[in-house]
């Protein structure tokens, strides 16, 4: 069942959250799900998307003291990326690594963006960093809107499912996924 998050939803953006009871020896997985409507095309919305190392991103995510944040240069397809990045995490627990390639597919007036975890590969940040590997899957799709005033529009709707790995409380990943979600 999708709970709403309580002082992150707003008029022009909807936040639910989901949490998977863990199997016995399982981590926490938590889901989360973001609709709203943002002042721009589809492939405009995608291409920033698609830009997880752009300098505005990487500002936030250096304020928020995450260690690294960067993109692996090996490319298969034009439409396709590869991304690492570790996030801070509350002391005790262990920074959080994710490896991810972002695949994006167009068709009229509709965008879709997919992320999957890479496993598997190591990554050189040029400092050692103690982290634990988490996994994510997600899904962006992005429908133009009618013109309004001459203004473009587009539907986001963006599903995630985080495996934080090992054992993270309940309240770390509630607090954690909305800054997931709120790129919408």
């Amino acid at each position: 069942e999708w709970k709403a998050l309580q002082g992150y939803s707003s008029q022009e953006v909807e936040m639910k959250v989901r949490h998977l009871k863990p199997e016995r020896g399982d981590s926490n997985v938590g889901t989360g799900k973001a609709i709203g409507v943002v002042d721009c095309s589809a492939e405009e919305l995608a291409a920033w998307v698609m830009d997880v190392c752009s300098v505005e991103r990487m500002r936030i995510s250096k304020k928020e003291g995450n260690p690294a944040r960067l993109e692996i240069r090996k490319r298969r397809r034009e439409n396709e990326r590869t991304f690492a990045i570790v996030k801070r995490m509350p002391a005790p627990l262990e920074n959080r690594e994710f490896v991810f390639r972002q695949v994006w597919n167009a068709e009229k007036g509709k965008v879709s963006v997919a992320i999957e975890s890479i496993t598997g590969s190591e990554v050189d940040y040029g400092v050692a960093l103690r982290t634990t590997r988490g996994l994510i899957r997600g899904l962006w799709v992005i429908e133009d809107l009618p013109t309004r005033s001459g203004f473009k529009q587009c539907r986001a709707t963006f599903i995630t499912r985080i495996d934080e790995a090992g054992f993270v409380p309940t309240w770390v990943s509630d607090k954690k996924i909305p800054a997931s979600l709120s790129a919408v």
